[in-house]
């Protein structure tokens, strides 16, 4: 077995030393327990309301309780998709940061990228291939879904699991790392933060005067390249003292209270991203200043939870479909919505229970063939000497 100090730092996989934010483990706890809790919602309630007349949502036919679970908080739980994009900016442009060097090798930061992302991918992603209906997994679905670029295209966008699109824009982000780092380098962390503003709002500016509307526009990686940058800029503030957005409680509250209202606007599709982005930032911003050093009780559960995070969020959508069609809460969750609350909690338990042994035994193991793939390999063909696990 490794040693113990190496395997906190494997575990923990930011990097080792002072350069590791305990927090961003809470945070991908909080990230993680919102998307599941999101699709526990729509798999166990209904389809959230999103008809629009006019400028507002269109609640005409529906009863109070449809409505309430429309604006009930953890429909909104996709924001944490939304959420894990710029925490992802954040550890990567920190890492850089904290190494010190005026540029990447870049060759060392794609294999790491790689090993830490796509293997625990690739296996989960043929797993539940295998396991769809003879017939409906199409050559197309397969192979875009091999080569990352499901992302691509309407008819793939959620094949196979509907978690999985986002892991291929997380891993164009990773291919435009070295474009922000180059803009970055030509007008500054503020400057990138305003192209990306830009590009964000002319790809909703042409969608809206082109009626273009489709997921594989929307959520291209460039439109909404503003999050991950948010992520960047949160992470260069922080190691300079300073912050995105001031603390004040007119920030808060402008802020925070804009979060339910929003979705009874017919323009919010079209600003969600940037202001999702703006949250994020902003809780990160709060959170890591905070004066509180240690992590509480329930912090430490989150990090235990945001430590697994990827292999939950790889696995959880269609383990939560698989046993929720087999198990109901002593079968009278029909009659009584509200056990399906039991449900939920005695499902979360046993996905994440699974996470966490496939996080142990794919997602560390990847990470090490990763790194014995530089040490051995890469580092004698590029003649490069050192290798830290970020």
């Amino acid at each position: 077995m490794f040693e113990k100090v190496e395997m906190n730092q494997i575990n923990k996989g930011l990097g080792t030393g002072s350069g590791y934010l305990e927090k961003l483990d809470v945070l991908r706890g909080i990230a993680i327990l919102s998307v599941v809790a999101y699709h526990f919602h729509g798999e166990w309630f209904y389809e959230r309301i999103n008809k629009y007349d006019g400028w507002w949502l269109n609640t005409n036919g529906y009863t109070f309780a449809e409505v309430f679970r429309t604006f009930f908080p953890t429909s909104f739980g996709w924001a944490g998709v939304e959420l894990f994009f710029v925490i992802s900016g954040f550890v990567i442009h920190y890492g850089y940061l904290q190494s010190g060097k005026e540029r990447p090798n870049w060759i060392q930061f794609f294999n790491k990228r790689f090993w830490r992302i796509y293997p625990p991918y690739l296996f989960s992603m043929i797993f539940f291939a295998l396991l769809m209906e003879k017939g409906t997994l199409t050559t197309k679905d397969f192979w875009s879904h091999v080569f990352m670029v499901h992302n691509f295209s309407t008819e793939t966008f959620f094949g196979i699991n509907a978690s999985y699109w986002s892991l291929g824009v997380e891993m164009q982000f990773y291919l435009l790392y070295p474009l922000a780092l180059y803009i970055r380098s030509r007008v500054g962390i503020k400057g990138l933060l305003a192209i990306g503003f830009v590009i964000h709002l002319g790809f909703g500016a042409i969608g809206l005067l082109m009626d273009w509307h489709s997921l594989p526009y929307d959520k291209n990686a460039l439109k909404v390249w503003i999050l991950w940058l948010m992520g960047c800029a949160a992470a260069e503030f922080y190691l300079d003292g300073k912050r995105i957005f001031p603390n004040s409680p007119i920030t808060f509250w402008t802020i925070f209270l804009l979060f339910f209202p929003l979705k009874a606007i017919w323009f919010s599709p079209y600003i969600t991203d940037l202001y999702i982005s703006a949250v994020s930032a902003f809780g990160i911003e709060l959170y890591l200043n905070s004066e509180k050093k240690s992590l509480g009780f329930v912090e430490r559960k989150l990090s235990e939870i945001g430590i697994c995070s990827y292999s939950m969020y790889l696995l959880h959508y269609l383990a939560l479909i698989t046993l929720t069609g087999r198990f109901q809460a002593f079968g009278l969750a029909k009659e009584y919505p509200w056990l399906r609350l039991i449900d939920g909690v005695i499902l979360f338990g046993a996905v994440f229970l699974l996470s966490r042994a496939y996080y142990d035994y794919v997602e560390i193991r990847s990470i090490e063939w990763g790194k014995a793939f530089y040490e051995k390999v890469l580092k004698k063909l590029m003649g490069r000497r050192e290798y830290a696990v970020r």
